[in-house]
Parts: C-alpha cells; structure tokens; sequence
C-alpha cells in the first residue's frame, strides 16, 4: 500500500484529507468556470510552439500521468497519518494559490498578487496538486518520479516562456531580479 505503516490512519484523517483534497479540485473547476464565462478576453496572441514547449508540456504530462498510473487494485487509497496531513494543508494551499494566480493576471506583464512572490504560480499550483494527489495514490518511489518528470517539463518551459517574455518586454529582466523565484520560492 502507498505509504502505509504498520499503524493505520484513524479514518476521521482520512475521510477529512479527501473531502478537502476534493474540495480544492472543485475550487480548481469552479474557478476555473468562473474565469471562462466572466473575463473579458482579450485578442489571443499568436501561439508560437517551439520544441521546448512541446518537450516541457510533454514531460509534465508525463509527471501527471505517472502519478495516474499509480493508481490501482493493489494500491488501495489507504495512505498512513502523515501523508494525509500533507494532502490537508498542500490541497487548499494550491487551490487558494490558483485562485489568487487567476485573480492578479490582467493584460501585459503581470508582476503583482502571486507574481510578486514567484514568476510562474500557475506551475506551483499543479505541482502542490501533484504532490497531494501522488500522496494519497502513489507509492513514494512513483511519486518521485512523477515530480521529477513535471518539475524537469516546467523548467524546459519556464525557460522558453522567459526567452519570450524577455523579448516582449523591456523590463521584464528587472521583475527577474525583484522576484528571483521562477515557481518554486526559495529556489532561483
């Protein structure tokens, strides 16, 4: 079993950890709802789709998917106390993050609400979900490599993304060096 112990979790923790796991994914689509039917959108700018991105997206859906695969008969979802106390605070961490990522995008360069703390939230929002998610489902050698998978496609893509962004805005290299972290705080 993913995480087990040879105590098992009372089943208050664990009822718990998946009602607010739960709950943060349906913050995650109804904000998500609500974006799509209420913002204004502005006229889409083209998509420039250079292997980096390809490979960056690739690699974190593979980090998705590896967590997915992780799920089974002979992995029931029965993860040990510690684990689900992670998934309680991680879960609403990242469904609060989403929602305060989407609530400080506007048009142009964005460097205030989440970006003034990390460039890139929107990726450590999905990493705190795959990191609760591979918690409850995975076993922790699945759930390293899933992060690892996700955590090498976000670079690959946070790298093209800023090539961009450096070239569409002048100041953008100062916001580099006011919010030093890309998507992970404390890591530059």
């Amino acid at each position: 079993m993913p995480w087990s112990t040879s105590s098992r979790s009372s089943s208050k923790v664990r009822l718990v950890a998946f009602v607010t796991y739960l709950a943060s994914w349906f913050v995650f689509a109804a904000v998500a709802l609500w974006q799509t039917f209420t913002k204004v959108r502005q006229p889409a700018s083209p998509v420039r789709l250079h292997p980096s991105l390809v490979i960056g997206t690739l690699l974190q859906f593979a980090g998705a998917l590896a967590v997915t695969l992780a799920m089974s008969r002979e992995a029931p979802l029965r993860p040990a106390t510690l684990p689900l106390l992670l998934v309680m605070v991680l879960a609403p961490l990242a469904a609060i993050l989403f929602l305060w990522t989407l609530r400080s995008q506007h048009p142009g360069l964005v460097t205030t609400g989440a970006y003034s703390v990390v460039r890139h939230p929107l990726y450590l929002t999905f990493l705190l979900m795959l990191l609760a998610t591979g918690l409850l489902v995975a076993t922790p050698l699945k759930l390293a490599l899933a992060l690892g998978l996700y955590i090498a496609g976000s670079e690959v893509r946070i790298a093209a993304e800023e090539r961009e962004l450096a070239a569409s805005y002048p100041d953008y290299a100062a916001y580099q060096q006011r919010v030093r972290a890309r998507y992970l705080p404390g890591l530059h």
